[in-house]
């Protein structure tokens, strides 16, 4: 095994794939097939609706989103995401790029880094290009040729293309440095290989290429692997990158874009391999976005010492004309010369003289196709120099949004764009904020109105769910805070909207609130990312003198049914009610009337749960299934908006 660079090698819940298949004079489209939510792109006839390219269940990205989330929850232990989510910064990709042993034997009489670095090229300028709306750079920090056999280096690379993906991903972690300072630190390992990789134990042999979804900056998926079929293979890696970063197919059934824009070219992420791919949608640019601002890409942001791999400023077709072309598709055949504008549109190769074969394909842009002319976009037109970049601007602040709340804190957006120019030729993309927040009507809703949660639920009641109307209930997920689950009068819970209203609460005993999809830290000051905190007496950034502490030890134990503790009345705050042994004894909660249950009782509540919204503001159970290590215990640290009675029962032990 041979690599560019010196460094020392140092000592997956549900997985997202996604593949392309590449076939001889159509495009290909993408179909779903039963377990491992596995994707193919079979043929299909030139110029197909995107309509009918079905990519399998809507749910595909969305499974890979919410499971980097609740690694995030459980790697950090809070879903909360501050500031800077909402800034664009400079990102940079290092990318390791690996070559099979069979990638090498196919290339062994050509200029192999040339050929790679021609790919990586056409692959910087996709994460260059404005649509991408972000500021980001492939840096390739090494290049490595397995020379010897895979099985001497414990990485397996063979035709199964999900043994493949799953081996190489795991063998990339052992060869890449801890050390992030580390010129052969990579962020993203591609491989690239000459096997036929196949799916579906053998039987579908067309694929193009594998990645998980949204695994950027994740030890063991942040990799790829890509068979080489020609110069589609820049494309091929730009767009399984692009699922890396987070993105799903450009399809009506799936990202809800469509597979082409209006000049019929297709953006990077539709369901087809096409040399005619020129941009990103706006739904990979949002999917991208929305990466940063959740802060699940940070590991992007340190910028890596210079590449011994130059990207050049040079179009593919500049590096290998039409004939290098038709060799590497067809091996051995030369170009069918046809007339200027019909060459720019699909390039014939004559594989037997007397006929001439196609993959449907355009030539690469920056193809000779005439005197003192090149191919660019599918038209053949006057050579000259690639214009010179254009850095983008910010535009003037748009106007604050009306607030998404009438009391209790509600957020109102103000937003800007890079258009002031818009980047162009590979120009950079504007740096700095792009979203600014502010708290709105922060005063407090009456005590007597249902919470923000509650609202939305309830307006679920008119509508059918599943051919039936029913009787909604907040339900508050701790690991999903800005998902809006609710429960019904079967107990049967359910996501009724991917994501809950702007301004809604989103963890107990704080101000922190929902703001795009993700729960915002908001101090009590109501300013986005403050630290700011109440104290035990509810007084924004108080010392804790203003206000009286109630200590008191219930000790009678002679009751056999639930009896009354105490009543706490509204407006008390940071209560703690606990047992100071472990017992089978129970404690209850209810309303001042003593017929609402918020807590065990004859009429059990969803309160019951840990974290779940019980129309009381910040009331949170801590214990709700506790061992005998545990003490159950209540813990409030809010201020209650309604007065509460907290009763307790003697438990039975069995023996």
């Amino acid at each position: 095994m041979s690599g560019h660079g010196d460094g020392d090698p140092p000592d997956p819940g549900e997985d997202e794939f996604y593949k392309f298949r590449e076939e001889q004079n159509n495009n290909m489209e993408i179909t779903a097939v039963s377990g491992h939510h596995l994707h193919m792109i079979h043929q299909s006839n030139s110029h197909v609706d995107a309509k009918s390219a079905h990519c399998g269940t809507s749910a595909d990205w969305e499974t890979a989103w919410k499971k980097r989330f609740k690694d995030k929850l459980l790697k950090t232990g809070q879903a909360v995401v501050g500031k800077r989510g909402t800034t664009s910064e400079h990102r940079y990709l290092e990318i390791l790029v690996v070559c099979d042993k069979k990638f090498i034997t196919h290339h062994k009489d050509k200029d192999m880094e040339n050929y790679i670095m021609t790919i990586m090229n056409m692959v910087s300028d996709f994460y260059h290009d404005a649509s991408s709306g972000n500021q980001m750079d492939i840096v390739v920090v090494r290049v490595m040729y397995l020379e010897k056999e895979e099985e001497e280096i414990d990485l397996v690379i063979n035709t199964d293309a999900e043994s493949t993906l799953a081996s190489f991903c795991k063998w990339q972690v052992k060869i890449n440095p801890k050390d992030i300072t580390n010129p052969n630190y990579h962020d993203i390992a591609v491989l690239l290989t000459r096997y036929d990789i196949c799916a579906d134990e053998g039987k579908d042999c067309g694929l193009m290429g594998l990645a998980y979804v949204a695994a950027a900056c994740t030890k063991e998926e942040n990799c790829a692997i890509n068979e080489d079929g020609g110069l589609t293979l820049g494309i091929v890696v730009a767009h399984e990158i692009g699922h890396v970063m987070g993105c799903a197919h450009d399809t009506e059934g799936e990202s809800a874009c469509p597979s082409q824009a209006e000049d019929e070219s297709y953006y990077i992420m539709a369901p087809y391999v096409h040399m005619f791919t020129t941009r990103w949608s706006t739904c990979s640019r949002g999917f991208m976005t929305a990466l940063f601002e959740n802060n699940l890409g940070d590991c992007l942001n340190d910028e890596p010492e210079v590449s011994i791999y130059s990207m050049r400023n040079a179009l593919p077709g500049t590096i290998y004309d039409s004939d290098a072309q038709c060799d590497i598709m067809f091996p051995g055949s030369t170009t069918c010369i046809l007339e200027e504008e019909e060459f720019c549109a699909t390039l014939y190769c004559r594989t037997e003289p007397t006929s001439c074969s196609s993959r449907g394909e355009p030539p690469a842009d920056g193809t000779k196709c005439g005197n003192n002319k090149w191919c660019f976009h599918k038209k053949c037109i006057e050579i000259g120099e690639r214009p010179d970049a254009v850095n983008g601007g910010w535009g003037p602040w748009g106007s604050w949004s009306s607030c998404s709340r009438t009391c209790g804190g509600g957020v109102s957006i103000a937003q800007r764009d890079c258009d002031n120019p818009i980047p162009q030729y590979g120009g950079r993309y504007c740096l700095g904020e792009r979203k600014k927040y502010k708290i709105c009507n922060k005063e407090h809703c009456p005590v007597d109105q249902p919470s923000f949660r509650e609202v939305q639920c309830t307006e679920r009641n008119k509508i059918p769910f599943k051919g039936e109307l029913r009787t909604w209930k907040p339900y508050l997920k701790k690991e999903e805070p800005c998902v809006l689950y609710c429960v019904n009068e079967l107990r049967k819970f359910a996501k009724l909207e991917p994501r809950v209203r702007d301004g809604t609460p989103c963890k107990a005993g704080t101000k922190n609130m929902c703001i795009s999809g993700t729960c915002k830290k908001v101090g009590c000051d109501y300013q986005l990312d403050s630290d700011a905190v109440e104290d035990v007496c509810g007084i924004c950034n108080g010392d804790g003198t203003q206000c009286k502490i109630i200590d008191e030890v219930y000790k009678d134990t002679g009751a056999r049914d639930y009896k009354k503790v105490a009543t706490i009345p509204q407006g008390s705050r940071n209560v703690r009610i606990e047992e100071l042994a472990p017992s089978v004894n129970t404690i209850a909660v209810t309303d001042k009337s003593e017929k609402i249950f918020y807590l065990n009782g004859e009429q059990y509540d969803i309160c019951a749960d840990e974290g779940k919204d019980c129309g009381l503001m910040g009331l949170a159970y801590v214990a709700a299934a506790c061992t005998k290590e545990e003490n159950c215990a209540i813990n409030e640290d809010g201020g209650l908006t309604l007065g509460i009675v907290v009763a307790h029962e003697i438990g039975h032990v069995y023996v």
